[in-house]
């Protein structure tokens, strides 16, 4: 059993990766507050353990000195209810990315397992508290687990709008000066370049001067951001391993996208299909080194920060022109030149 500790947050992390691991934190904490749900949980912990399922199960406790323990309630973003949970599932090759919770109902003494692959209806809280799984036998709850691994194992382009979203805001904003600056016209950017080509002098203040000032000003950073497309890759750290997983892919243009930042939306759905993310695992001697760079930069400037708001939600930090640290295994790097070398 593997332990992480938070010294300011006064927490432990509990990783178990075996059936005996569950036997160890048992033995460790078995006093305080929440651990009756603990306890209930146990036989779907070791059940979970002993199949072939490639995770590992996990628990944060939360200590400190003359308090009894208390679990800290494992929660799963776009999930609204995570009450009856007391453990989080991870696959064993990323030990940051939740995919599902475990736990025990005590008021009609049912197993319960969340993740967002599960679709249950019925009334309106079977709708509300959809991604829910509830059963007194086990093995109801393990063939739900095994039938919905596949679609709850994160691929890279689940993590694609916390990009989107920062790489569109960024973009708008370059936009923004040349489109407000902009009288609304049937001339187009080519007539006005003509004209200044040709050395064209316009009546002093009057709108033609206006327009081909802004132009002068702001189309060149409007253009740049509108054509704005570089090659990212997604860098994946692997747990107990130096490999790591990259995908590569080729970020869409205003143009692609029409400046969408939603990447369920139809035009982002039908790029993504044409150009989808591979993953290939890396050997640290195959990672090309701005990659390496980058990520190490990341890892800096996210120990160096303490990110508020949308930031500390959604990512760890971003430096422009190098990437986005999303958790301590997953990055973002932008490789504007095309420096990578491997067939990804």
């Amino acid at each position: 059993m593997k332990e992480i500790k938070n010294y300011e947050e006064h927490t432990t992390r509990y990783i178990m990766e075996s059936v005996e691991d569950v036997d160890a934190f048992r033995t460790e904490v078995n006093e305080g507050r929440s651990m009756s749900l603990v306890g209930h949980t146990i036989p779907l912990m070791k059940e979970v353990l002993a199949s072939n399922l490639d995770v590992v199960v996990s628990i944060k406790v939360e200590k400190e000195e003359g308090y009894k323990p208390i679990v800290r309630t494992p929660r799963i973003k776009g999930i609204s209810n995570n009450s009856n949970v007391c453990a989080s599932i991870y696959h064993k090759e990323d030990l940051n990315t939740r995919i599902a919770t475990i736990g025990f109902n005590s008021d009609n003494y049912r197993y319960v397992l969340r993740n967002k692959a599960i679709e249950r209806g019925g009334d309106y809280r079977d709708y509300w508290d959809s991604s829910l799984k509830e059963s007194k036998h086990l093995k109801n709850i393990m063939k739900v687990l095994k039938q919905t691994m596949s679609r709850i194992i994160p691929e890279p382009r689940a993590f694609l709008d916390i990009l989107a979203y920062k790489f569109e805001e960024d973009r708008i904003k370059h936009m923004s000066a040349y489109k407000q600056g902009k009288v609304i016209t049937p001339m187009s950017e080519a007539e006005i370049e003509h004209m200044i080509d040709n050395g064209y002098e316009p009546t002093l203040n009057s709108l033609l001067a206006r327009m081909i000032d802004n132009y002068k000003k702001n189309f060149s950073t409007y253009d740049g951001a509108k054509k704005y497309s570089p090659t990212v890759y997604h860098v994946r750290k692997i747990a107990n391993s130096d490999d790591i997983y990259m995908g590569k892919f080729k970020y869409p243009s205003w143009v692609d996208t029409q400046g969408s930042t939603y990447t369920n939306s139809t035009v982002w759905m039908e790029y993504l299909s044409n150009n989808p993310i591979k993953e290939v695992r890396c050997k640290q001697a195959d990672i090309p080194i701005h990659i390496k760079r980058y990520v190490a930069m990341l890892d800096l400037e996210a120990s160096a920060i303490k990110p508020t708001g949308r930031e500390a939600y959604d990512y760890k930090c971003y430096l422009e022109d190098m990437g986005m640290k999303i958790n301590d295994a997953r990055y973002w790097v932008i490789d504007e030149n095309n420096e990578g070398s491997l067939n990804v």
